[in-house]
């Protein structure tokens, strides 16, 4: 793979790891409730291998993908790395090799809106 493949790769992977997130979508984040108000959900924590790549940064994204494919047993809404709670990826370079193999762990967690018919809420 040439080096402009892996970079055209490595967007295409970053895009559609972090598409679900929100991040500049001008008229979400106008609608969108203070963070206080929004309580996060976590399911348990998850470790997960990536797949070996002589780029250390491909290495991290395979990573990080996998993470994703399995965090999305718990629903769609849990597979945005960027709200994983304790989020770390962690690389080596392999021994007697130029591969980087990586494994991304976290908390897949979302954010949900409190209703306002929350007896907790209301006093």
């Amino acid at each position: 793979m040439t080096r402009s493949r892996t970079i055209i790769y490595c967007a295409a992977i970053l895009t559609a790891l972090f598409a679900g997130s929100g991040a500049g979508n001008a008229a979400e984040s106008q609608d969108a409730k203070p963070a206080a108000e929004e309580p996060v959900q976590c399911q348990k924590k998850l470790g997960v291998k990536g797949r070996p790549h002589r780029i250390s940064t491909v290495a991290t994204l395979t990573a990080v993908r996998a993470w994703v494919q399995v965090a999305s047993k718990y629903g769609k809404e849990y597979t945005i790395w960027n709200e994983a709670e304790n989020g770390t990826i962690k690389c080596e370079k392999l021994e007697r090799s130029d591969y980087y193999m990586c494994f991304a762990s976290g908390k897949p967690c979302r954010a949900t809106t409190v209703s306002a018919a929350d007896p907790k809420k209301s006093g």
